[in-house]
């Protein structure tokens, strides 16, 4: 049984002679199972109707497309195999073309109606998207998936789509064994009246760092091009970028294989992004450094600065003195300046006043501000996490200063691998948490599975935690 469907709208009619772009005109597809809930559709023919037509344009249609938009939602680009017929029809001339292959969007495509802002993007791998297309091809494949979101950032609305079609494009898409990095997704938005390329450049820049950590691979976009209301590209551009291998990283802490997952995720981290892109973005990229590099000594020191950037930046507070309210000023007393250099000078004789000042500046840093190890246990716990292990914290001197490992793990960790993936499920879960995440998320050392961060499962460890079911 054949299932007609008619596809009203936009309709782009590439004419080479007259450069005409048919809008408005009325199309009809023929073919089977063309409804949305069809997995398998089958388009037939074609038949386009404009008063333009003649044998000569109609062959000109050969090798173009025609982008219409489905009276139900949905978005139709047809690519036309050979011309059946021209003829008349009740509106006006009517050609009809035999259909080499079909494509139904239930979004937007870029170009198609509206200019757009495209970005080709490297490393981008979804289990699954929100948005469904359809597709028929003359002795090819035809088939249904969800292969692109919609979310919202920084006041615009932006698609994703995973490019690498899950049967066709099967060896690319296993990105362990990818020594390169690998063209896989595109990003856009509609293009505005105003509108900068830096600054778009820069808000895609945003979007693939929260990619980036989402997903826990790097993801950078390398070409931009703008494309106008027919799919015609109009300039673009291309810079030298560096980009890690596909195969690196991929245990991202969210769910991508969750319908409105990733999106939801976009759209609430983007809100924090949005408000300070300078520092996530460099925070991003710390923690991507950080998860990528097969170095241990390397992950830690990368965690450990993280630690020390992101508590600072959850501790705002200023709380009391942390020894003594009047100890500034005790320090700073002449008399006691005095014996407490003498004392220091019984030690050596070539102590000098230039290293009592510099003790005496440290004294009063203590006072000042809490110790690093108390900062990262109050960030925690001010972002509704469990209180850190100290012992994983305190250790950073040992590595940032001196260059050495801990050797004594804490309770519950066995060795080095355990305490860096404890120190990276602590800084991974602080980030979700200032990006407003609050639903579930991978943390390496709790298990396969995608646990809540707050509160945390009762029956589970807690990896960076001496807290014990």
């Amino acid at each position: 049984m054949t299932d007609t469907t008619e596809l009203h709208g936009t309709v782009a009619i590439p004419d080479p002679e007259a450069g005409f772009t048919g809008v408005g005109s009325a199309f009809v597809v023929c073919g089977k199972d063309l409804s949305k809930d069809k997995v398998f559709p089958r388009a037939e023919t074609v038949e386009v109707e404009w008063n333009g037509w003649t044998a000569e344009s109609a062959v000109a249609m050969i090798g173009h497309t025609i982008a219409g938009e489905v009276d139900d939602g949905r978005y139709a680009i047809i690519e036309p195999r050979a011309v059946l017929e021209v003829s008349q029809s009740n509106a006006g001339l009517m050609a009809r073309f035999v259909v080499d292959s079909l494509r139904l969007y239930e979004y937007r495509p870029p170009g198609h109606g509206r200019a757009a802002w495209m970005y080709r993007l490297l490393n981008l791998q979804m289990r699954s998207g929100d948005l469904f297309i359809q597709e028929s091809r003359v002795g090819g494949s035809a088939g249904w998936h969800r292969d692109a979101i919609r979310f919202e950032y920084a006041g615009r609305e932006w698609l994703l789509r995973d490019e690498l079609h899950r049967g066709e494009d099967k060896e690319l898409r296993d990105f362990r064994r990818q020594s390169a990095p690998i063209l896989s997704g595109t990003l856009w938005t509609e293009q505005r009246e105003g509108d900068v390329a830096d600054d778009m450049d820069l808000l895609a820049l945003q979007v693939c760092n929260l990619l980036s950590f989402a997903t826990e691979r790097s993801v950078r976009w390398m070409t931009r091009q703008q494309v106008d209301a027919t799919g015609d590209v109009r300039g673009g551009l291309r810079p030298a970028i560096w980009c890690a291998p596909a195969s690196e990283g991929g245990n991202g802490p969210i769910d991508t294989l969750s319908r409105e997952n990733l999106a939801g995720f976009l759209a609430t981290a983007g809100r924090e992004m949005a408000a300070d892109p300078e520092w996530w973005n460099r925070t991003l990229e710390l923690h991507l450094q950080g998860v990528l590099s097969p170095i241990i000594d390397v992950r830690l020191t990368f965690f450990y600065v993280l630690l020390d950037r992101i508590s600072r930046r959850v501790v705002t507070v200023k709380e009391p003195f942390q020894i003594a309210v009047d100890l500034k000023a005790r320090l700073d007393d002449k008399a006691w300046r005095s014996e407490f250099s003498g004392v220091l000078g019984k030690l050596t004789d070539a102590w000098t006043d230039e290293r009592t000042e510099a003790l005496v500046g440290m004294i009063k840093g203590w006072n000042k501000e809490p110790s690093f190890t108390k900062r990262v246990k109050q960030a925690a716990i001010a972002l509704g996490l469990a209180e850190p292990h100290g012992q994983l914290i305190k250790e950073r001197n040992l590595l940032v200063h001196d260059g050495e490992v801990p050797e004594k793990m804490p309770a519950g960790i066995r060795h080095i691998g355990d305490f860096s993936r404890a120190v990276e499920a602590l800084v991974t879960a602080m980030v979700l948490r200032m990006l407003g995440h609050d639903g579930d998320a991978y943390l390496p050392g709790a298990g396969r599975e995608y646990l809540p961060l707050a509160p945390w499962p009762g029956n589970r460890p807690i990896p960076w935690s001496p807290q014990r079911p």
